[in-house]
C-alpha cells in the first residue's frame, strides 16, 4: 500500500500508508509469506467446515486487515485519506487480469473500524456515524472490502457492516453472531490460548487474532485446531517500537494501523 507521512489535525504526526507490504503476487515484503501467496480464499464453496462458516463472508489469505479509528473517518484526517486511496488502488488491482500462477491481486483485505476519541455517552453515536460514512464508501468502490467494527455488534448491526473484531474480555463469539442480523457476518477474536481458539473456533469464529505477547502461542493454536476445520490465525502488530523483528511467515494475515503497517514494512524490508 502506497502512501505518505503527515500531520493529522492539531499536529500529531501520523503515518499515511504502507509500503510493499502486500504486492500483487501476494507476497510480504523480503519474500514473507511467498509460500502462501496463492492460497485459496477462506470460506470457499469446496470448505468442510461446519455449517456457520459456510454462511460467512470470504476473507482471503493471505489478509491485510487495516485498523482506522472512528475520529480519522469523521475528522477525514490524512490517515483515512491515505486509506481511501488505498482502497481505491486494491479494487483496481482486483479489476485487472490474474496472473497465469492464479491467486488474488492482493491489497486491503478488510478495515477494522475502531471507537476512539469521546466519552461513553457519544462514543457510540460517533462509532455509528463513522460507520455508516466508512460503509458508504467501500460500497461506492465496490463492495469488495468488508468493514467490520472493533466490539458492539449492535452498532455494527446497525451501520449494516460485515462484522466484528472482539476483544478477550467481550461477549462471547456466539452472543455476537446471534446480535449480528447477517447471516454472513464475521466474527473476528482476540485469542491468548490454544483452548480460547478452540472454543471460539467451535463457536464460529471466522478467524484468530494473536497479539504480539501471544505470538509464541501460534503453534499451539494451530495444532489444536481440528484438521479441515481450522480457521486463519492472524498477527496484531505491536503498538510500539523497540521490538524485536517480527516473524510473520507463519500466520495467515496481519491486523493493525497504518503507522503499525508502515513499521512493520521497513522492518521486514530492513
Amino acid at each position: 500500500i502506497a502512501g505518505h507521512r503527515g500531520k493529522a489535525k492539531g499536529g500529531t504526526p501520523r503515518t499515511g500508508g504502507v509500503h510493499g507490504l502486500w504486492n500483487r503476487s501476494g507476497s510480504v515484503a523480503a519474500g514473507r509469506w511467498r509460500a502462501m501467496a496463492h492460497r485459496q480464499p477462506v470460506f470457499s464453496s469446496s470448505s468442510s467446515l461446519p455449517a456457520p462458516g459456510r454462511r460467512m463472508t470470504r476473507l482471503d489469505i493471505p489478509s491485510l486487515v487495516v485498523i482506522v479509528s472512528s475520529s480519522d473517518v469523521l475528522e477525514e484526517t490524512e490517515v483515512w485519506g491515505s486509506l481511501k486511496e488505498a482502497v481505491q488502488r486494491t479494487m483496481r488491482l482486483r479489476a485487472q487480469p490474474q496472473s497465469k500462477e492464479g491467486g488474488r491481486a492482493g491489497g486491503i483485505s478488510a478495515i477494522v473500524l475502531r471507537q476512539d476519541g469521546a466519552d461513553e455517552k457519544t462514543g457510540a453515536q460517533r462509532l455509528y456515524d463513522a460507520g455508516i460514512l466508512a460503509q458508504s464508501f467501500l460500497d461506492s468502490s465496490g463492495k469488495g472490502i468488508p468493514l467490520i467494527l472493533r466490539g458492539r455488534p449492535d452498532v455494527a448491526s446497525a451501520c449494516e457492516c460485515t462484522g466484528v473484531l472482539l476483544k478477550e474480555s467481550d461477549i462471547p463469539t456466539v452472543a455476537a453472531k446471534r446480535i449480528l442480523t447477517d447471516g454472513r457476518a464475521l466474527v473476528l477474536r482476540e485469542v491468548s490460548s490454544a483452548e480460547d481458539a478452540r472454543k471460539n473456533a467451535e463457536e464460529g469464529a471466522a478467524a484468530l487474532v494473536l497479539n504480539s505477547k501471544n505470538w509464541d502461542a501460534l503453534k499451539d493454536v494451530k495444532s489444536n485446531q481440528r484438521g479441515a476445520a481450522s480457521i486463519p490465525v492472524f498477527a496484531a502488530l505491536p503498538e510500539r517500537d523497540g521490538q524485536e523483528p517480527m516473524e510473520l511467515a507463519d500466520f495467515d494475515g496481519i491486523v493493525g494501523t497504518m503507522r503499525e503497517l508502515q513499521r512493520a514494512s521497513e522492518q521486514l524490508s530492513g
